[in-house]
């Protein structure tokens, strides 16, 4: 075999060793209150604002995990408190919300899933949740992702 074919299948094999050794190393931290990671480069303002939207009054934590890359957090609560978090994420600076509807197999009311590269907040509401009303339900506006200072 000549040395330089040998050479590609070292690198090449390298390269692979690394990239799945990467991936193995992956921290997943359970979390004992609703938070999630920012960017380094989001402004602490900014962050602030966000940590008290996910303390809302009337959501409660139930659990959740977090990594460095993202977070899953469960809530229980009513339509009003789903529609004051989620008015309150929105008007955060430089976040994206999403909102979506799914059959959650976890006794939560809804779930919110927080990318931290991208800084965005998907709500995903538990459509079997007895204290969700649909037809109540108030999704706001939301800026997107341009950060104010």
């Amino acid at each position: 075999m000549p040395r330089s074919r040998l050479l590609f299948l070292g690198i090449l094999t390298s390269v692979l060793f690394t990239l799945t050794a990467q991936a193995a190393f992956v921290i997943i931290v359970r979390l004992s209150s609703a938070s999630v990671p920012f960017s380094s480069k989001y402004p602490e303002h900014a962050q602030k604002l966000v940590r008290a939207a996910l303390k809302t009054e009337g959501c409660k934590f139930i659990d959740g995990f977090t990594s460095v890359q993202s977070s899953t957090i469960h809530f229980a609560g009513d339509t009003q408190s789903i529609n004051e978090l989620l008015k309150s994420l929105a008007s955060c600076p430089g976040v994206t919300v999403t909102v979506s509807f799914a059959t959650i197999e976890n006794e939560c009311d809804w779930r919110i899933v927080h990318d931290t590269k991208s800084n965005t907040f998907c709500v995903v509401l538990n459509l079997s949740s007895d204290l969700i009303k649909l037809d109540e339900l108030a999704i706001p506006p939301v800026v997107g992702p341009e950060l104010v200072p």
